[in-house]
């Protein structure tokens, strides 16, 4: 079957003239000609033309394209792979252009009205934020939000915290404690009670200095504020401890703590994925528990049976560490399996 240029100009929405470019260029020629002149183009013409459009709309440069079509550049199949995972990418980029958008209006609609400054610094977080989480992980984390309140909160607590830094405060003192205590349940309330965020975002201030740079909070400040609440910690201990047990606690209290991201995010995630509590993986994790539990410990069992019996009668000691009941039994339930073969 043979078309006319002006049938294809109809069904494909080109122009005549565009048609006769193609043709001007050796890029589309007809097939035949009537004895009017009239050009006609057969079905392989019709599909010549499908992938003419296709990699025009694409991004591929007329000139490329008939060394494309005719096998003397490259293989089209490549270049295809190619710009579909450019379009992917632009298409996330689009999404995450949308999801600042809904952002900001919602924050407009509850009547929040930030400054100029205000603007820059939530969409300069937004940006940040982007490298490191999904849209979908984004929707799940409510500090990453276009809230200018919870940012104000944020900024007052660094400041805070880098006032007690510079005056040499010591993280024993009540204020660095009860600072701790309020900064880690602040943020155990902003990431949606989510350890694997935790762990990331914990991660990601120590090793990404552009965002450290923005929120201020550096690696210094997170040690501080770590020891702080670790103090606070160790004076919900001491009421119910000897002063020789004490001692041994507070020695090594901090030190063993600093597996805590990652070990509270790995048991997190395993539990999240269904994995038993015998599964490799989570035997291993049980095993960090335990080195961690016995090294502040000193592997004493009646000083450790006294901690259990703290954290089940003391549950404020557990705020601000994204340990769970869920969680609690079933790193019981692991640990019971890896203390039964040894």
């Amino acid at each position: 079957m043979l078309f006319q240029v002006g049938e294809i100009a109809e069904k494909t929405g080109l122009t005549i003239r565009t048609l006769h470019h193609y043709e001007e260029i050796g890029l589309l020629l007809p097939t035949a000609r009537t004895d009017a002149g009239y050009r006609l183009y057969n079905m392989q013409c019709i599909e010549r033309l499908t992938q003419i459009q296709m990699l025009r709309q694409v991004g591929v440069k007329l000139k490329d394209i008939g060394e494309l079509l005719n096998g003397h550049s490259g293989d089209i199949s490549l270049l295809l792979q190619e710009r579909i995972s450019l379009l992917t990418e632009q298409m996330k980029q689009i999404e995450k252009l949308r999801s600042r958008l809904e952002r900001l209006q919602q924050q407009m609609q509850q009547g929040d009205n930030p400054t100029q400054a205000d603007w820059f610094s939530l969409l300069e977080m937004m940006s940040m934020f982007d490298k490191y989480f999904t849209p979908q992980e984004l929707e799940q984390l409510p500090l990453y939000t276009a809230n200018t309140l919870k940012n104000q909160e944020w900024q007052q607590r660094v400041a805070t915290v880098k006032s007690l830094m510079e005056k040499g405060e010591s993280p024993k003192s009540a204020e660095v404690q009860a600072v701790g205590v309020e900064w880690m349940t602040a943020l155990e309330r902003d990431t949606g009670g989510n350890p694997d965020f935790f762990a990331r975002l914990n991660q990601i201030h120590l090793t990404d200095n552009e965002l450290m740079f923005s929120t201020g909070i550096t690696e210094a400040m997170i040690d501080f504020v770590a020891r702080g609440f670790s103090e606070y910690q160790l004076s919900r201990f001491k009421p119910h401890l000897t002063a020789e047990q004490f001692t041994v606690v507070s020695q090594h209290y901090f030190e063993s703590g600093k597996v805590w991201p990652e070990f509270i995010s790995g048991i997190y995630n395993a539990l999240k994925a269904g994995d038993a509590p015998d599964s490799p993986n989570v035997q291993k994790l049980a095993g960090m528990w335990l080195t961690m539990f016995n090294q502040f410990t000193g592997g004493d069992p009646l000083l450790q049976e006294k901690i259990r019996t703290i954290y089940r009668e003391d549950p404020v000691i557990s705020q601000g560490t994204w340990m769970t009941p869920e969680i609690g039994q079933y790193l019981f339930s692991a640990i019971s399996f890896l203390l039964a073969k040894q």
